[in-house]
């Protein structure tokens, strides 16, 4: 299943198995060190890497301090977990969704332009699931809210 890390420089970061072994495997990368994800582990008495309430916990953080998890569900949904919809990560969503589409990224295209897409906001628990990547891609998240009369 594709995924990816956006950064909070809008930089993409390919998945290779699961965010959290993204995280363990360079987690300097991530702004932390190994002995702090031994530390979040210990506190919920989990094995390193299992996906329990450590990862939810650093997943978390780690969304909080402006990274976004992408995820794409077999033949179901794209997940976007992101901390809030800033300009900056609307604009970083509507430049992957485009190169989702146009030319894929890291060897994955997604040739489903209905593909839904699910966010999910951390900071306010607010959920969005009535887009489809083309939505994102055209720049539907950027588009100011029009007022009802």
């Amino acid at each position: 299943m594709p995924a990816y890390w956006i950064t909070p420089k809008s930089e993409l970061v390919p998945v290779l198995l699961n965010h959290i072994q993204s995280v363990i495997s360079c987690p300097s990368k991530f702004g932390y060190t190994k002995q702090k994800i031994v530390r979040t582990y210990k506190k919920y008495n989990e094995k390193i890497g299992t996906e329990g309430r450590a990862r939810e916990e650093i997943i978390r953080d780690l969304v909080c301090k402006g990274w976004i998890r992408l995820r794409r569900y077999t033949n179901s949904y794209w997940s976007v977990t992101a901390s809030k919809l800033t300009q900056n990560n609307k604009k970083a969503l509507t430049n992957w969704a485009s190169k989702m589409l146009k030319s894929g990224i890291h060897g994955i295209k997604e040739i489903d332009k209905y593909m839904p897409v699910k966010i999910v906001l951390v900071k306010d628990g607010r959920e969005f699931s009535n887009l489809t990547i083309l939505d994102v891609a055209r720049g539907k998240l950027l588009a100011k809210p029009t007022k009802n009369k």
